[in-house]
């Protein structure tokens, strides 16, 4: 707010988006994803169950679970390119940049062939699946490679 400003009403009754993802302050219920109280989802559901909710629309059955994990379990496993790359990054870079970077690197090295200008609703579904599973692997790898470059250089500088 500027100085000397009258106050402002903010953004109250603003409509900023259509989303049929997630809805806030339709009735008492607050943030919802998909029709489910966020509050609720946190606290009865698990984090694979939220995910898949989000991607794929609804809750899933036991084994529509099942094999949502196991795609995610798959996925999760690093191409030796990716590897790589995300070794060569900077010990000291902020893990937000190491997230992006890994999200462009997967888009290049893991990328879908595109048969059409706008990829289907199950392409997006992969892709989303993809990267869910892929940015933590990512942090992790990026991480443990950069401990470890920095414990081999602490004891070859200290011998």
């Amino acid at each position: 707010r500027i100085p000397g400003s009258p106050p402002s009403g903010g953004l109250k009754g603003v409509v900023l988006g259509d989303s049929y993802i997630s809805l806030v302050g339709d009735s008492d219920l607050g943030l919802q994803y998909r029709g489910y109280s966020a509050a609720t989802l946190a606290v009865e559901a698990s984090y694979e169950e939220v995910a898949h909710l989000l991607i794929h629309g609804t809750l899933p059955s036991p084994r529509a679970l099942a094999g949502f994990r196991s795609r995610l379990a798959t996925y999760s496993v690093l191409s030796d390119e990716l590897s790589r790359v995300v070794e060569s990054l900077p010990a000291g870079a902020h893990p937000m940049d190491v997230l992006r970077t890994g999200c462009s690197l997967l888009g290049t090295f893991e990328g879908r062939v595109m048969t059409s200008a706008v990829p289907s609703l199950q392409q997006s579904r992969d892709d989303a699946e993809r990267v869910l599973a892929t940015l933590p692997s990512v942090l992790l790898h990026w991480r443990a490679s950069s401990s470890s470059s920095s414990s081999s250089q602490s004891s070859s500088s200290s011998s």
